[in-house]
């Protein structure tokens, strides 16, 4: 790496302000860790298994001393909660709603504050935690190792499109393998690594080109880049793309050209999972998102390092957000509590955006631009208190189904959400399939 200081003048060093200290991410986890666990509701205090969580992991596992790393669950793979539902199946059966969903707390608290860590020099941390906390959510993705998946993209987004931040070899080499477990662990890594290629080649374009225009941030990106996060990141992303190949999943039936797909996903669809409504005509909507980007792009009040991480996040939650409506039915996404998942990333995303164009005038104050977004986000949150916290799981009384799965027979469980049942049957020796 010396060779490439020396070539290109470019020191490969984060600022100590930037770095990501043990001091600073502790009390950030901590309270990732309280809020979520409120927002989760009872799912400690009453543990329970949530739909995949029951009948995909524990079951699949179920017989298995190995875990099932390179098992496809919907045309991909999950990594992490393979692993952690390996892990669990070491203890007792009557524990496993408990690990489970204390590992989903303790993996999504981890990822919001990674990402605080991350992007706190570029975004004011009151933005990027509200921004999390108080956006509206139909509660499927809180506290389910199945839905872990949708905070890790964050945490491997914000690495991987993030500031360079230097690390001793063997900090290197951990970082490195655990982007790649994160990468294996949903599809993001496919369209995280499109854009952060994207973003380079742009970059090197710019820089070959040596165009006036161009900011120093713009023909810098390329040089100032993590290539071991992003080669781990890529690596992941080759890996679930085969995977993705090889298990086509099924895309609806679409009646609509791919322009009025994009006016419905993002003049109507977005809006219905952000304000869990919709107040603005089409053009006017059109019109925000022009001078949101206009304000951001051609605004002096912003790093041209926060510019391209901002727009790199906006590019990269928009193509999340299209890939659905290709694959789901539009009848189902027009509502809020069906698929609301698939919004999660632009709904957060949203409102970075959102703060990025308050501040991005030089003589705006950043603590107004941050004051107008907590704000609001307040404003919505209050406006829809039902989607603040999950409801509470049904007790199922998972103790004493656990219990019978000792006796040998067929049995039917239910589990969150009803009506989904699994079914266990256990032969005369006590083994589980």
């Amino acid at each position: 790496m010396h060779w490439f200081k020396l070539r290109y003048g470019v020191t490969m060093t984060s600022q100590p302000s930037a770095r990501y200290t043990g001091s600073k991410s502790f009390p950030l986890l901590l309270a990732c860790i309280l809020v979520m666990a409120y927002k989760c509701n009872d799912f400690l205090t009453n543990p329970q298994f949530w739909a995949e969580d029951s009948i995909i992991f524990f079951k699949q596992q179920l017989g298995h001393a190995y875990p099932l790393v390179f098992e496809p669950l919907a045309g991909y793979f999950l990594t992490l909660p393979r692993i952690i539902a390996w892990a669990a199946s070491w203890a007792s059966v009557a524990k496993a709603p408990m690990i489970y969903n204390a590992s989903a707390l303790l993996l999504t608290a981890s990822a919001i504050s990674f990402t605080l860590g991350r992007l706190r020099t570029h975004l004011p941390v009151a933005v990027i935690f509200a921004a999390f906390m108080l956006v509206p959510v139909s509660g499927e993705v809180l506290g389910s190792l199945a839905n872990v998946q949708w905070f890790l993209q964050f945490a491997l987004a914000a690495a991987c499109l993030g500031s360079f931040h230097a690390a001793s070899r063997p900090a290197t080499i951990f970082r490195a393998c655990a982007v790649f477990v994160v990468a294996l662990t949903g599809p993001f890594s496919i369209s995280i690594a499109f854009v952060a290629g994207l973003m380079i080649f742009a970059s090197w374009t710019c820089d070959r080109l040596g165009s006036p225009r161009c900011d120093n941030a713009v023909t810098n990106h390329w040089k100032t880049r993590d290539w071991t996060i992003f080669s781990a990141t890529a690596a992941g992303a080759v890996i679930q793309a085969t995977c993705v190949l090889m298990h086509p999943m099924s895309v609806s039936q679409m009646q609509q050209s791919t322009l009025e797909l994009l006016r419905i996903t993002f003049a109507e669809l977005v809006l219905v999972h952000i304000f869990v409504g919709n107040f603005l005509t089409d053009n006017g909507w059109i019109l925000f998102y022009l001078f949101g980007l206009g304000s951001i792009v051609f605004g002096n009040g912003l790093q041209g390092e926060t510019k391209i991480i901002i727009l790199s996040f906006a590019l990269l939650a928009a193509l999340e957000t299209f890939v659905p409506t290709h694959l789901k039915p539009l009848a189902l996404l027009y509502h809020f509590y069906p698929g609301d998942r698939y919004f999660y990333l632009i709904k957060v995303v949203f409102w970075w955006a959102v703060w990025c164009a308050c501040a991005s005038r030089k003589d705006n104050r950043r603590t107004e631009a941050t004051a107008i977004v907590v704000m609001s986000l307040f404003l919505v949150a209050v406006g829809n208190p039902t989607t603040l916290r999950r409801p509470a799981f049904l007790d199922y009384h998972w103790k004493v189904y656990a219990h019978e799965l000792s006796q040998p027979g067929h049995h039917v469980i239910p589990v969150n959400p009803s009506p989904w049942t699994m079914t266990v049957d256990t032969d005369k020796n006590g083994n589980m399939r």
